[in-house]
């Protein structure tokens, strides 16, 4: 049997510690998991904080970016992948 094969889209987004290279680490252990296949990640912005009232400038800045990837695994199994990394 073939494996149905999706296109997913991800958004990352962190702001403490190294913001950046926490992301990219994610990134790269996402690429690397079985059933992912070519993870292309955008460039990172730079964003205020934002609460339900509004921005907040005082609160650390966020880094976020989104990545594409094409996956065989279920929606379940992308969630649990995800979270292990998380």
């Amino acid at each position: 049997m073939i494996a149905q094969v999706t296109t997913v889209l991800l958004a990352f987004g962190a702001n403490l510690g190294d913001r950046g290279e926490t992301i990219i680490a994610a990134q790269h252990a996402i690429a690397k998991a079985e059933g992912i296949e070519q993870l292309v990640a955008s460039p990172l912005h730079e964003t205020v904080a934002l609460t339900t009232e509004g921005p907040d400038p005082d609160a650390p800045r966020y880094l976020n970016g989104v990545a594409t990837a094409r996956t065989t695994l279920s929606p379940h199994d992308l969630l649990d992948l995800l979270q292990r990394i998380e």
